[in-house]
């Protein structure tokens, strides 16, 4: 059995096991057993990542972002969460990102280090990733 689980943004004992999108890497890390959601299928890593990497909500950071872990929901598919850390060593601090799928593909909804996903991710996957729910 594995300790508590570590963070892994800054854990580097949590490896690297993704692909790159048009020359980005994407890099989801593994989970310990019992973590929440699922991993991405390799369709929806490839979805997850550029949706990551085009997005208006990362265009801002200098040097770009890397995706470290991508979970999907187990109990509503078109919800995702991401792990997000600065693609530049010592640049922007880690941070999450809060996934939608829609028709035509995933999409960038919320990033940031706090209270995400109130008012928009259904409570029963804001619970399953252990998200706090909107009083």
């Amino acid at each position: 059995m594995r300790g508590p689980m570590r963070d892994p943004v800054r854990d580097p004992a949590w490896g690297p096991v993704g692909c790159e999108i048009g020359g980005v890497p994407v890099a989801p890390a593994r989970f310990p057993l019992g973590a929440p959601g699922r991993p991405p299928t390799p369709e929806e890593l490839a979805g997850i990542g550029a949706a990551v990497t085009m997005s208006e909500l990362v265009a801002g950071i200098p040097d770009g972002v890397i995706v470290t872990v991508a979970r999907v929901s187990r109990l509503r598919a078109e919800w995702a969460f991401v792990a997000l850390r600065s693609a530049r060593p010592g640049g922007t601090g880690p941070a999450v990102g809060v996934l939608r799928r829609y028709v035509d593909g995933w999409y960038l909804d919320q990033i940031g280090t706090f209270d995400l996903g109130r008012e928009r991710v259904p409570p029963l996957v804001l619970a399953e990733f252990g998200m706090p729910l909107a009083p």
